[in-house]
């Protein structure tokens, strides 16, 4: 982070000293939030005086001159939609002097603080003075509390942005659709964006932009170089004539390298094929979606890397998942769905579970037994890394011996063969709240220190509350 600097408010230092100062605050403060992957909440758009660079534009007028003058400073903006203000808004657009920007629009708090009536005419006016900034922009997110406050995509982005790289239209609450005019408020024949590389879509506008303009999206993702993230969330109806069937939108996901859909209500055929060509999404990413919804997906996409949170595992199976991630699941059958899972995930390397209270030594039982009585290979056999976190519904004791006996058979079988994994050394890790003794402390340091076997071994790490 930058030092912190104090500086006097003397009119007599030259401009000069002034504008370097403020570039290396600037540039320091940069580099921080690019790496964090967050835009910097210091601009004058907060009101809040004591961040950059609204506290310096405000102590005097000659450093307001410099700071305005320097078009870099506005063009990473957040607009508060609950606290908006129009006249702040238009001059720091102005300030930035038509460079590429950043803009964000959304709540300075995390509850809904407006009525949808309210927010929804908050957001009419800030599209009224940023959309002629859009074409412009490289990222330009919006997150709302209500659904029917976002902007419309198919008429109120019908914009060309040669520059955008993300697209962000995300609400927290599922209440329909809006629409800010009956004509779009940037005239052109259809959105454009070459250098789109991240779509996140709110579910109703994902819905309104399949049905209305396929063609176009179809185009868009032949077309393009750089898309590869969807992200898909917030859409519940009690309207049966508002269902969506996902199944048609299967053939478009495939040009997706990560898929992630939250908090969806959409239908799905539990066997669709494609006859032209086969799927494949490298990341999917699901969280609180139905069971057959998420069956249907995974059985059409064929992931390789799949997280699933706060989805039920009933009905699932995964024939191309190398890695899996459950975190968030908890239902009375979560043990018995999770043992049938591993007995037939073959090409598994990793596996995490977290805050699974259904992840019980039934579970790790399975791990520590063979496929058949006689086959001599155990169940998920390439598995190289079990990571369990927050999970208190199994014993150390089991955990010890499924490490034990997977060493063990290894170490003997395999002496002349050589390992039947390819995934290297089995690694467990206990992280988070799980509860350890001493002992059981003492027992994952000293099978660490342990020097690895002829073939394969055992590692622990990151024991312990952290």
């Amino acid at each position: 982070m930058a030092p912190d600097l104090i500086l006097e408010t003397d009119h007599d230092l030259p401009v000069e000293i002034l504008e370097h100062i403020f570039r290396f605050l600037h540039r320091d403060l940069t580099r921080a939030t690019d790496a964090a992957d967050f835009n910097y909440k210091g601009t004058l758009l907060t009101g809040d005086t004591s961040l950059f660079p609204y506290s310096l534009a405000s102590v005097c007028s000659l450093w307001r001159q410099v700071m305005s003058g320097i078009p870099e400073f506005w063009t990473r903006l957040i607009i508060y939609i609950d606290a908006f203000q129009l006249s702040q808004t238009q001059q720091a657009l102005e300030w930035s002097q038509g460079h590429p920007v950043r803009l964000t629009v959304t709540q300075m708090g995390n509850a809904a603080t407006l009525s949808p009536e309210a927010e929804r005419h908050i957001l009419k006016d800030i599209m009224r003075v940023i959309h002629h900034h859009i074409p412009r922009c490289e990222i330009l997110r919006f997150t709302t509390a209500y659904s029917s406050s976002l902007p419309r995509i198919t008429s109120d982005l019908l914009i060309v942005a040669p520059a955008l790289t993300e697209l962000c239209l995300n609400a927290f609450t599922s209440n329909g659709i809006g629409r800010f005019s009956n004509e779009p408020l940037c005239r052109t024949e259809i959105f454009q964006f070459p250098k789109l590389a991240k779509l996140t879509l709110d579910g109703w506008n994902f819905v309104d932009l399949f049905n209305r303009e396929r063609s176009w999206f179809h185009q868009f993702l032949e077309t393009s170089q750089d898309i590869h993230h969807l992200y898909i969330s917030c859409y519940r109806s009690s309207n049966e004539s508002d269902r969506f069937d996902f199944t048609p939108a299967l053939r478009y996901v495939g040009y997706f390298t990560e898929l992630e859909l939250e908090n969806l209500d959409y239908d799905i055929s539990p066997d669709w094929v494609d006859e032209d060509e086969e799927l494949q999404v490298d990341v999917l990413k699901l969280t609180a979606v139905s069971s057959n919804f998420a069956s249907g997906l995974i059985g059409a996409v064929r992931p390789f890397f799949l997280h699933l949170h706060g989805v039920s595992l009933q009905s699932i199976v995964f024939e191309c998942v190398l890695e899996l991630h459950l975190s968030n699941i908890d239902y009375p059958g979560l043990s018995h769905d999770l043992r049938k899972l591993l007995t037939i995930w073959d090409r598994g390397l990793y596996l995490e579970i977290d805050s699974c209270l259904g992840f019980d030594d039934s579970v790790l039982e399975v791990l520590a037994s063979f496929q058949q009585s006689e086959s001599y290979i155990y169940h998920v056999p390439k598995l190289g890394t079990l990571t369990l976190k927050n999970c208190n519904g199994y014993s150390m004791q089991m955990l010890c011996r499924m490490v034990k006996v997977r060493r063990k058979f290894y170490d003997n079988y395999y002496h002349l063969n050589g390992p039947y994994t390819h995934s290297g050394p089995l690694v467990v890790r206990v992280e988070g709240d799980s509860i350890l003794s001493e002992e059981d402390k003492s027992w994952l340091k000293e099978m660490a220190r342990k020097p690895p076997p002829a073939r394969t071994s055992v590692g622990f790490g990151c024991w312990g509350p952290g």
